[in-house]
């Protein structure tokens, strides 16, 4: 059927709801006090929170939030007569969160029995026998579901929204002697609606026991004497006022006010109801609940609104929840009674332990990429995420699954995937790290020297000379090998006045370079007092340099670095330092001096300075910086 169909069908029932005429005769719904000792401890204020599988007996819109198998079970002896317990299990499903629920109360006492005799046909005489037990106990069972609207109705703008139902069938039994067809049996269905626009607010609507008896909504007992249940509308707000996602926030404390409002359309007589309740997380495993749970209570004009005082503890341990609760009734000490509910599936911790994992992206933790656009893909494994961002950009979600786009600047980048609930609580965070490294067209994976050349190129330490080409055989001009150096010693270039080399004029562009070179000592003249910017720079003049750039020591030369550098060569001290520092190590058994130093190996001589390769150690530690 048609979403949009449904939901006109379920707009003309309510019409027809609403002009329904119920019957004089009222039963008692056991799941009006069996709600579980967490919800008691607010004074039954729940309609707005509406946001674990308690809503079963109060609110099934709350199994809409249901992500994971979740379990509870209550039991306690309300006004110190009748028993109560119930149970219930919510799991999350294609169709939306599933419950079910079972609530009992019974009683049973001691009493006289009697017997009527006709005496000469006239007198009536009762006469009493030894004492006879009598019980009576009502039941009822509880199918829940509850959904996102959106996704019922196809619709963005009821992103908001969730709706709910619960049908409950009811089993009623007397016994005791001389009782006879003391059994009853019916059913009814609670519809909700929840609205859930933040994390600071949300709001709920409940409609309780919504069919005429004309259509099955009525208990039926074997006599067949028959039963309605009062229709009731309970409305219910809920604000987070402390809390990470509240409206302040006050260290790790958490603090919820809500408030139920509750009147019977159908029977004006009977008083308007409020529950008021707080609950207080001062830590992460332990919660203080109170609040004011009103009801029915006589008088001589009739039924007036009564305060029941309400308080009560919750004990989290990671899935598991222990839940107590002090009810009072009437005001009266005897009355009074203790609630005991243990949970499990739900938790307090910050992000909400919904499964191992629950998101799957196509990226792994941390790794290394090189392009300007990377591809975000994934599917959620869980329904409790609704939205998705990464580095608070929202990502769209289509059948649970995701693709986006990034940007990654060179360098290191972090990306957070945020998965929140629909409450805007985040249920999951993940953590992808990603160093974007500069990379070449001429630069294969085969490359020699392709992860230095890489690593310098990102730090900025040497540049492309065409557009995506690094071409590393190329040979290097004295200008720009000294020009790197100076890059990386990130020394300021200032205007030149008088040029220290007489081939280098003070109004050339490269001479603010080779003065700054000059007066830093990296490099040094020819004898004639020339530079020769332009001239190719041969291995020896590039290791030369390379010493003075990270002020290696010059050793004792034991014995010859290279077979072709013979013990009296003018730079063997030099040679000699570079290659115990490991900055010549794409040098074999011959030096070659006069050969014309590369790209490549001047890539690699930096990546090898004390300054450069510093950083290179900072940038590759995926431990830090992100």
């Amino acid at each position: 059927m048609n979403n949009k169909i449904l939901l006109l069908i379920i707009l003309c029932y309510f019409l027809f709801w609403t002009a329904s005429v119920f019957a004089d005769q009222v039963a008692t719904d056991p799941s009006r006090i069996g709600v579980g000792a967490r919800v008691l401890g607010m004074g039954k204020g729940y309609v707005g929170l509406a946001d674990d599988l308690s809503g079963i007996f109060i609110n099934p819109s709350a199994l809409a939030t249901v992500s994971n198998l979740q379990m509870t079970s209550m039991s306690g002896k309300f006004i110190n007569e009748y028993n109560y317990v119930n149970f219930g299990a919510a799991v999350p499903t294609n169709f939306g969160g599933i419950g079910i629920g079972y609530v009992t109360s019974g009683i049973s006492f001691l009493g006289i029995s009697t017997t009527i005799e006709v005496i000469d046909g006239v007198r009536i005489v009762p006469v009493s026998s030894e004492g006879q037990t009598y019980s009576f106990n009502n039941s009822v069972f509880l199918l829940s579901w509850g959904r996102e609207l959106e996704k019922i109705s196809g619709l963005r703008m009821l992103n908001y929204f969730s709706v709910g139902a619960t049908w409950k069938i009811f089993a009623l039994n007397l016994s005791g002697p001389s009782l006879s067809g003391a059994t009853a049996s019916g059913s009814e269905l609670d519809i909700a609606l929840n609205y859930n626009p933040s994390t600071i607010f949300s709001a709920g609507l409940v409609i309780q026991n919504v069919l005429p008896g004309s259509t099955g909504g009525k208990i039926t007992w074997a006599n067949g004497t028959e039963e309605n249940l009062s229709s009731i509308i309970k409305t219910g707000i809920s604000f987070r006022l402390l809390g990470e996602e509240g409206l302040r926030r006050a260290g790790n404390h958490e603090l919820i006010l809500n408030l139920d409002y509750d009147f019977a359309p159908l029977r004006p007589a009977l008083p308007t109801l409020i529950h008021t309740g707080l609950e207080w997380t001062p830590i992460t495993f332990l919660s203080i609940r109170m609040g004011i749970d009103q009801d029915y209570v006589g008088s001589g004009v009739g039924l007036v609104p009564g305060d029941d005082f309400t308080a009560g503890v919750g004990l989290n341990l990671r899935q598991f929840r222990f839940d107590y609760a002090f009810h009072q009734y009437n005001k009266i000490a005897q009355n009074t009674t203790h609630y005991f509910s243990l949970t499990y599936g739900v938790t307090k911790d910050k992000y909400l332990e919904v499964k191992e994992e629950s998101i799957s992206v196509n990226l792994e933790e941390q790794g290394i990429v090189y392009s300007e656009v990377v591809t975000f893909e994934g599917e959620l494994l869980t329904r409790e995420i609704r939205t998705l961002s990464i580095n608070d950009v929202e990502i769209p979600i289509r059948d649970r699954k995701f693709i986006a786009t990034v940007r990654p600047r060179l360098g290191k980048n972090s990306f957070v995937i945020f998965g929140h609930n629909r409450r805007g609580e985040i249920v999951e965070n993940k953590v992808v790290k990603m160093l974007r490294l500069k990379t070449f067209g001429d630069i294969g994976p085969g490359h020699w020297a392709k992860e230095p050349i890489e690593q310098i190129a990102t730090l900025g330490v040497m540049e492309e000379v065409e557009a995506g080409l690094f071409m590393p055989d190329e040979e290097l001009y004295r200008a720009d090998a000294l020009m790197d150096m100076l890059r990386v010693k990130k020394v300021a270039t200032e205007e030149v006045v008088t040029s220290p080399f007489t081939d280098v004029k003070a109004k050339d562009w490269v001479a603010p370079f080779v003065a700054a070179g000059h007066k830093t000592e990296l490099v040094k003249g020819y004898p004639d007092l020339t530079f020769r910017p332009w001239n190719s720079i041969n291995r020896v003049e590039g290791v030369i340099m390379a010493t003075r750039l990270s002020s290696l020591d010059e050793p004792d030369v034991q014995e010859r670095p290279y077979e072709d550098i013979m013990g009296r060569y003018w730079a063997i001290k030099e040679i000699t330092a570079a290659k115990q520092a490991g900055d010549l190590s794409f040098v074999l058994e011959n030096f070659y001096p006069k050969q014309m130093l590369t790209r490549a190996e001047d890539a690699v001589i930096l990546s090898k300075s004390k300054y450069v390769s510093k950083k290179i150690d900072e940038m590759m530690n995926w431990g830090e910086g992100y």
